[in-house]
This record gives structure tokens, sequence and C-alpha cells, in this order.
């Protein structure tokens, strides 16, 4: 994992409750695209936990702590060892299980490779056909913030540091069901419509014994242009991804 400042920098911040944790899966955050189509605005507003450990992080472990944003790496750090609620409750649980967004993403798609699909792209003559559903949110309980805790943490940073350091006040867990296949052609396309014809007919002519009737087989034709979003499944095995992403809040305003 890189280290976003050196020890005598990173001295200044293992004071109290702030310090670097090292917990797989809650190292590092990118932060959200801007050029995405088709999410849900709620969607593009978010930030993303995209350490590869991230099927192993606790997202109800998440809410109240604080994050810092490294532009060295365009991501965050979480860099207190607990959340810093009052009474240490814990996070509160809202179950969701709902559908985000479903579509395809071709490689023209700004969708395509973004961080809000975990970077997922779709190479040339491929179509990635996506399911995105949030399961659960943990948040931090209403009016539960310790602002004392959060400014006595932050009393020896410095306004101009403060500026990259964030308060989570909630995680969402969210699951990508995904699909990366070959994009279907014309002439797949043709030949599939052609054999349903040719099917049809020869049932015909079997069936129709009184008659020596005569009919030609439809030929598909000869094209290697391609049918922009259609696709064919095939054997393609459906994957699944897991990602939780972050709503936050400038410490500033906390401490305000």
């Amino acid at each position: 994992m890189k280290k976003l400042y050196p020890a005598a920098a990173l001295a200044i911040l293992l004071l109290g409750s702030f310090s670097i944790i090292k917990t797989p899966g809650m190292v590092r955050v990118i932060r959200k695209a801007t050029d995405t189509i088709d999410l849900p605005a709620s969607y593009k507003t978010r930030h993303f936990l995209a350490d590869v450990a991230v099927a192993t992080a606790n997202p109800a472990s998440m809410p109240g702590n604080i994050a810092r944003y490294s532009a060295a790496m365009s991501g965050y750090d979480v860099a207190t060892l607990k959340a810093l609620v009052k009474g240490n409750k814990p996070a509160v649980q809202n179950i969701t299980n709902s559908l985000v967004w479903q579509g395809q993403i071709t490689p023209e798609s700004s969708l395509n490779g973004s961080s809000l699909i975990l970077e997922l792209k779709a190479e040339t003559g491929q179509v990635i056909d996506m399911e995105i559903t949030d399961n659960v949110t943990y948040s931090v309980p209403d009016g539960q913030i310790d602002t004392a805790a959060v400014k006595s943490a932050l009393k020896s940073v410095s306004a101009e540091e403060r500026k990259d350091l964030f308060y989570i006040i909630s995680a969402t867990a969210t699951t990508l069901n995904y699909k990366i296949h070959a994009v279907e052609t014309i002439v797949d396309k043709a030949n599939k419509k052609a054999a349903k014809v040719n099917k049809k007919m020869d049932g015909l002519a079997h069936n129709d014994t009184a008659k020596n009737g005569v009919y030609a087989k439809v030929t598909p034709p000869k094209s290697n242009s391609k049918m922009p979003g259609s696709y064919s499944s095939g054997n393609t095995k459906m994957l699944t991804d897991k990602a939780i992403s972050f709503q936050l809040i400038p410490v500033d305003e906390l401490i305000k």
C-alpha cells in the first residue's frame, strides 16, 4: 500500500484516536467519476472503497470514522482507530436490496472502466451486461456524531490539512452482477434468423407430402459491422463483485 505522508508528517496524526488504519479493505477509496451515463444521480456522488480486500471489509464499522483524501493516489485513507460516535453506539442498519441500475456497457460508453463500476472495462468487440444492487446501508445514529471527539482528534491538524479530511456519515454495501462477452454481429443475427426460417420451412416441406414444392434456403448477408448494444450471452458466466461506498461530510463543517 502506498504511503501518503512521510514519517514526520504522519506523526502529527498519531495523537489520541487519530492514526492510520491498515485493516484490509479499509485503505483506499476512489473519488466519484464525473463522466457517467444512465446511473442515478445519488449513485454518481458516492465515494467508493477500491481496495482489493473490499470483500473482507466490514461496512458496519466504517460510519463515524474520519477519511483523508490524497491527491497523490486520488483516494482516501481511514485515519481513525474507531468510530467517533457518542456512547460508542453501533451504526444503524438499513437493509434495502434495491436495484440501482441495470443495463449494458459498451467500449464507447463513458461508464466503461469507471470507478463507479469497479473499473470493469469492455474492450473492443465486447459488451458488459450489468446489474447494480444496494444491499444494506450502515449510518451514524441521528444526533450521535461526537463533535467533541472530532475536535480533539483534529486539534493538532492544520487548517490546510483539514481540507482533505471527511467524516463518514454512512457506508453502503453494493453488489455488482456482470457478464463480459463478445458483441453479437449482424452476421450472427442473420445466421440465427436464417436458421429459424429454414427450420420452419423444413418442417412445412416434411409435413406436406402431397406436394413437391421447392423452396430456397435463406442465406445470411456477409458483413463485418456490429450492432451496438446487442449481445450474445453464450456460455459466459455471470460474475459478482462487491463494492462499499461512503457518504462524507467535511470535518470543518463539524468543528465549526
